[in-house]
């Protein structure tokens, strides 16, 4: 994916007359309550060494989803 962070400035941030260059990461996260369960989105980006190339640095998305009871 090119340009991850640019990606999500555009589709979470409200344009205005504030700044988004000096924004370096985003990370949002989504909550859904279904019946006795719980389930977390979060979404982030960053800038993840390429496991083939060392030492350089690629755009990533990070998505991480939960499931879980919350009444105990």
């Amino acid at each position: 994916m090119q340009d991850v962070l640019s990606k999500l400035k555009n589709k979470l941030i409200k344009e205005g007359n504030w700044n988004t260059d000096n924004i370096s990461k985003i990370k949002t996260m989504f909550q859904y309550f279904c019946n006795d369960y719980k389930i977390n989105l979060t979404v982030e980006s960053s800038d993840a060494g390429e496991e083939s190339k060392p030492g350089k640095e690629a755009s990533t998305l990070i998505l991480d989803f939960t499931i879980g009871n919350w009444r105990i």
